[in-house]
């Protein structure tokens, strides 16, 4: 029975994360271009899916990865190129050897 009321809770954190986004982008109409208004928009998508962990965190951190091409962001090419910074790869491998 936990495990319901976990799916309830995941659902109403992915619905508030998609509602949030949206209110972000609309309420920032005149302030800023659509580029500059989807990214925001994103970063708050993900904040509350990483926080509330609506979602697992991997799957969170690769929202860009098919958002912004999606609303016209940036190129896919571009937006992978940022996680293939060899930064990223020595935080994953720590990540990993971290893990039990």
């Amino acid at each position: 029975m936990a495990n319901m009321n976990f799916w309830k809770s995941s659902f109403w954190y992915l619905f508030g994360g998609i509602l949030a986004a949206l209110l972000t982008y609309f309420l920032t109409d005149g302030l800023l271009d659509p580029a500059a208004r989807g990214a925001i928009s994103i970063g708050v998508l993900m904040v509350i899916w990483w926080v509330s962990e609506a979602l697992p965190m991997p799957v969170v951190a690769l929202v860009p990865l098919v958002a912004f091409p999606i609303l016209k962001i940036a190129k896919t090419d571009a937006v992978a190129a940022s996680y293939s910074n060899p930064a990223i790869y020595l935080f994953l491998e720590d990540l990993c050897s971290a893990w039990p």
